[in-house]
């Protein structure tokens, strides 16, 4: 059975974009109760100046991530896709969109930060071409957090 994946940038208000920012924070707090017992408020990411894209399968949001433009790389966050709607491509076809938004805003690399026993991810992330590196910007060491790049140059090389 086929399923449409639609990948579009939303505002970062929008209640759909809310919800699924706010589900990607409770996954991470239900896997890392100590580091991410912090107060969340998805708003902030609009306040950030985040792009906010959401996924569609089948007509239905399921999936999120956000984007930061920093002055040397695109920082990846809070990718998540509900968990009902995972192996249909979903995490992939936001990644690539992501990725591509990234490039075309003139950003040369995309870093994020993972948690270390969230080994699915890291599977993608390394499917992806997404390569281990070091803590990154604001991001200091924790042995809870593992930290991967992109060099997006590659990506006009395919």
């Amino acid at each position: 059975m086929s399923h449409d994946i639609d990948v579009f940038e939303a505002a970062p208000t929008s209640s759909v974009a809310l919800a699924l920012l706010q589900a990607a924070h409770d996954a991470m707090k239900a896997h890392y109760p100590r580091k991410w017992d912090i107060e969340f408020d998805p708003r902030s990411f609009a306040l950030a100046d985040a792009s906010i894209f959401l996924a569609c399968l089948s007509g239905k949001a399921v999936g999120c991530c956000a984007l930061f433009l920093r002055p040397d790389f695109a920082e990846l966050k809070k990718l998540h896709v509900a968990p009902a709607s995972r192996g249909f491509g979903v995490a992939e076809a936001l990644v690539g969109y992501a990725e591509a938004f990234a490039q075309a805003t003139g950003s040369r690399k995309i870093m994020l930060e993972s948690g270390a026993r969230l080994h699915a991810a890291h599977r993608l992330y390394s499917r992806l071409g997404y390569q281990p590196c070091g803590a990154f910007g604001t991001h200091t060491p924790d042995p809870d957090s593992c930290f991967f790049e992109k060099d997006l140059q590659r990506l006009d090389d395919r």
